[in-house]
C-alpha cells in the first residue's frame, strides 16, 4: 500500500509526473501508452486509434467530443457503416398510426350476377353493371362521370327511335256516320267525281267532321286520320257494292265457273230505273237517301256508263271510266239548263229500254242537273 501522502506531497508529486511526461517519447511500435500515475487524469493520454478517429479541438463542430459523435451518426446514412444494423421506426412494436394498412374494397361480383339473373339482363349490361360495382374504389367524382356517362348513352338510343302512330278505334256510332256518309256521296245526285283523289275523299271527310257529335273530336289528328283510313276502305266496299247492284238489274247471276270474257245473259224483265233506285237505296236504309228525280236520272246515267263499257275496261277501273264520262258530259254542256236537258234524254232512253216508270212517285226536287 503507498503512503499517505500531505497535498503539498501530492502537488510536488503531480508536478514531477508531469515533468516526466513531457520528457518522455512515446514509443511508435507500442499500441497503446499506459496510464501511470495522476497526471493521466489531468493531461488525458490516447493511443493511435483515439487519435486517428477524434479529431483536433480546432475543427470540431463543438467543443463537446459527445455532442460530435452523435452528429456523425445522424448526417451519416447507413451505407457509411455497412456493419450497423438498419431498424426501421417504431421497430420496438408499438403500432404506427400513420402506417395503418388500407381496408380492402368490398366485392359485389356475387351480388350483380344475382341481380342480373333476377332482371335478365344482357351479358354487355351485365359488364357494365360490374364496372359500376368496382367503381368503390374511385373517387365520388369520377363515380358521378360513369354514372353520368351510362345516362348520356340511354338519352342518345331514346332519341333515335321513331314512335309509333298513335292509333284510334273507332266507335260503332262513328263507324256509322262515316259509313253513311260515304254512301250518300256515291248516290248524290250532285257528285262530281266517284273516284278522284284527293277530291272525293276530302268531301265525304268534310261531311263527316260538320257533325255535332265528332266536334270535340275534330283537333285530334289520330281520330281524324282514323276517320280518313275508314273513308277510303267504305268507299271501295260500297262503290263494289253498287256496281253489282247495277249489273243484277239487268244481267242473270254469274256462276262462278264462268269465264270473266264469256257473254252475261240479260234478264227477260230488267228492273225499271225506280225499282232499281229503290233497291240501291236499301244498301243502307239508314243513310237518309231520298227518292227523288234527280236519283232515277243519277242511276240512269250510272246504268248507261254499264251497258257501255268498253271492252278494254277493267273491273278495277270501271268507276274511273264512270268518272271519265260524267267529266265528258259537263264539259260538253256547260250550261246547266243544256245539262239538265242531256240528263231528262238519259232518263227517257232508260224508260223506252227497260220500263216505264210513273215518276210522281218520287219526290219533288230541284231541276235535273248534274
Amino acid at each position: 500500500m503507498p503512503p499517505q501522502l500531505g497535498v503539498r506531497e501530492l502537488i510536488a508529486r503531480n508536478r514531477q509526473l508531469q515533468a516526466e511526461a513531457q520528457n518522455t517519447t512515446p514509443d511508435p511500435s507500442s499500441s497503446s501508452s499506459p496510464v501511470t500515475g495522476p497526471a493521466s487524469l489531468l493531461e488525458g493520454s490516447y493511443d493511435d486509434e483515439d487519435e486517428a478517429q477524434i479529431e483536433p479541438m480546432s475543427t470540431r463542430s463543438s467543443p463537446f467530443p459527445d455532442n460530435d459523435r452523435l452528429s456523425i451518426t445522424r448526417s451519416s446514412s447507413p451505407a457509411s457503416f455497412p456493419n450497423t444494423p438498419v431498424t426501421a421506426p417504431f421497430s420496438s412494436g408499438t403500432p404506427n398510426p400513420f402506417l395503418r394498412r388500407k381496408r380492402p374494397a368490398e366485392d359485389y361480383t356475387a351480388f350483380v350476377s344475382l341481380v342480373s339473373r333476377e332482371k335478365r339482363l344482357k351479358a354487355d349490361d351485365t359488364k357494365t353493371l360490374t364496372q359500376l360495382s368496382q367503381a368503390s374504389n374511385f373517387s365520388p367524382t369520377k363515380q358521378n362521370i360513369m354514372i353520368m356517362a351510362e345516362l348520356l348513352a340511354v338519352k342518345g338510343t331514346i332519341k333515335q327511335i321513331t314512335p309509333a302512330e298513335a292509333k284510334v278505334t273507332l266507335s260503332d256510332t262513328v263507324k256509322n256516320i262515316v259509313d253513311n256518309a260515304c254512301f250518300m256521296h256515291l248516290l248524290s245526285t250532285t257528285a262530281p267525281a266517284y273516284v278522284a283523289s284527293p277530291l272525293v275523299p276530302d268531301m265525304v271527310k268534310a261531311s263527316v267532321l260538320r257533325d255535332e257529335t265528332l266536334s270535340s273530336s275534330i283537333s285530334n289528328i289520330a281520330f281524324v286520320a282514323a276517320i280518313a283510313a275508314r273513308i277510303q276502305e267504305q268507299m271501295s266496299n260500297q262503290r263494289c257494292t253498287i256496281k253489282a247492284a247495277l249489273a243484277a238489274s239487268l244481267y242473270e247471276p254469274k256462276a262462278k265457273s264462268d269465264n270473266a270474257n264469256v257473254p252475261r245473259v240479260q234478264l227477260a224483265s230488267p228492273l225499271n230505273v225506280l225499282e232499281l233506285s229503290k233497291r240501291l237505296m236499301k244498301i243502307r236504309k239508314h243513310a237518309g237517301v231520298t227518292l227523288t228525280l234527280e236519283l232515277c236520272v243519277r242511276v240512269a246515267f250510272l246504268r248507261n256508263c254499264l251497258v257501255t263499257t268498253p271492252a278494254n275496261i277493267s273491273s278495277r277501273d270501271w268507276w274511273i271510266y264512270v268518272d271519265t264520262e260524267l267529266k265528258e258530259v259537263r264539259d260538253g254542256h256547260p250550261e246547266p239548263a243544256a245539262c239538265s236537258q242531256f240528263f231528262t234524254f238519259l232518263l227517257e232512253r232508260d224508260m223506252e229500254a227497260y220500263g216505264r216508270v210513273n215518276l210522281n212517285e218520287t219526290t219533288p226536287a230541284a231541276p235535273v242537273s248534274a
